[in-house]
């Protein structure tokens, strides 16, 4: 190990060592910053998406995004009507509800309202929300997750983050066979 010689290599350290301590300050000044401020802008960005929301479904309701299909009988015959969204309608509206559910994630009881809002936008048509939540999922761990993964990556060093997630689906997977084997009606392959 070497050791400083002079004064003028302990200035240089001294200098270092304040300017370095300088800079640690100021970057945990602007996370506290940033955290004292989040829940203000975090109440602007939910009220502008809530303003932004009540327009759209204003000026293009559900309804809007339908396709009518003719259905047919096997004869050809046309005997109904039959509507779809069409692949643009689901994307977008797959995206909305996605970042709805996200922005309440603090709050358990607004997951169920945003769930009950769409199904009444969505005129209570089951097949439309399968879809429409479809959209959501695919978005989510194909554009949202990533995302998220690579930021914890690479901003909190944590690369474990993507095996833990791995590892969630085995557990989830597991769990649900250690719940059916608890049941008392439960029998194993070749019982009886």
């Amino acid at each position: 190990m070497t050791y400083p010689t002079n004064s003028d290599d302990l200035d240089s350290i001294a200098n270092s060592s304040s300017e370095a301590l300088r800079m640690a300050r100021e970057v945990l000044a602007g996370i506290e910053k940033s955290r004292d401020e989040q829940p203000a802008l975090l109440a602007a960005a939910r009220n502008a998406a809530d303003a932004a929301r009540e327009a759209t479904i204003e000026e293009q309701p559900w309804l809007d995004n339908l396709q009518i299909i003719p259905t047919q009988t096997l004869d050809g015959e046309i005997n109904g009507m039959a509507a779809f969204p069409g692949l643009e309608a689901k994307e977008i509206w797959g995206s909305r509800l996605l970042f709805d559910l996200i922005g309440c994630t603090d709050n358990d009881g607004e997951i169920n309202d945003v769930l009950n809002r769409y199904f009444t936008l969505l005129n209570g048509d089951t097949a439309h929300l399968f879809i429409v939540m479809s959209a959501a999922l695919v978005t989510c761990a194909d554009t949202v997750i990533p995302m998220l993964l690579k930021d914890i990556e690479d901003h909190g060093s944590n690369y474990g983050a993507r095996v833990y997630l791995a590892d969630a689906a085995r557990k989830s997977w597991e769990l649900n066979i250690n719940a059916l084997r608890q049941t008392p009606n439960y029998e194993a392959d070749g019982d009886e």
